[in-house]
């Protein structure tokens, strides 16, 4: 399976390739070959240690379909890839052996349900749990892709002062795009920093509402067109981000 996951890895980089639903098609290869036999050994799943294990190698698949950087969880690596944690699907699978199409309908849902309270009480990925609370329209929309700019925005792992700060990589979290004494987190970026007024006030316009913390997702799920606004906004705020910050690191080095 590490042979698997990494060839993932080699095959699906994290700028460019292929979009997200192409993405999960591979990634659901790997979770076949683990999920195989599951009924047999699914018992060992009472133990954290090996739940551990288990998440840890379907992670690595994850990251590539959500074109994540290596710090993020495995919680957030899931929902944003839409994909079930293995574990779960593992013990659903054990459930559904044998069983006919009904009852796999009913055990999907204790599933999601099974799935929805671990986001909920997870202490990870508070940043992606204030913008999506709700693992199930996110997981069953019909339009719209993850892309590498906005898994950045929605973990707040990436092209912010704060991340950076916290890597060791700039000496203060404090925002260098505005005149404001405020972090450079994800939440300032998209919702208060000024430097994106003018692109953040547009795409308002476009989607008819004031872009908000609790409702900026939503937005998002509603149509296609709202989706393609809010996403134009992420990829040229973080493509801007990224140059602004490949220039001052050039600096730096010079």
């Amino acid at each position: 399976m590490e042979i698997k996951t990494t060839a993932l890895a080699h095959i699906l980089p994290r700028t460019g390739g292929a979009g997200e639903n192409k993405r999960r098609v591979l990634q659901s290869a790997t979770d076949s070959v683990m999920l195989y036999a599951a009924p047999a050994w699914s018992s060992c799943l009472q133990y954290k240690t090996y739940v551990g294990q288990i998440l840890s190698q379907q992670r690595k698949s994850l990251l590539r379909v959500c074109r994540g950087y290596r710090t993020i969880s495995s919680e957030a690596a899931a929902v944003l890839s839409r994909v079930i944690p293995i574990d779960l699907m593992a013990l659903e699978r054990t459930r559904t052996f044998g069983r006919n199409a009904e009852d796999k309908e009913t055990e999907r849902e204790n599933t999601m349900l099974a799935w929805q309270n671990r986001w909920a009480n997870t202490e990870k990925a508070e940043w992606t749990r204030n913008l999506i609370p709700l693992i199930r329209p996110w997981y069953e929309r019909k339009h719209g892709e993850i892309t590498y700019e906005m898994t950045q925005a929605f973990t707040g792992h990436g092209c912010f002062q704060t991340y950076l700060y916290r890597i060791g990589k700039v000496s203060t979290p404090t925002c260098v795009y505005c005149n404001e004494e405020a972090e450079d987190s994800p939440e300032h970026t998209l919702f208060h920093c000024c430097r994106w007024a003018a692109i953040r006030t547009e795409t308002e316009i476009r989607v008819s509402a004031t872009l908000q913390i609790d409702n900026m997702v939503n937005l998002m799920l509603q149509n296609k067109e709202n989706w393609d606004a809010i996403e134009e906004l992420i990829q040229k705020v973080m493509k801007e981000k990224q140059d602004l910050e490949n220039l001052r690191r050039n600096r730096r080095n010079n």
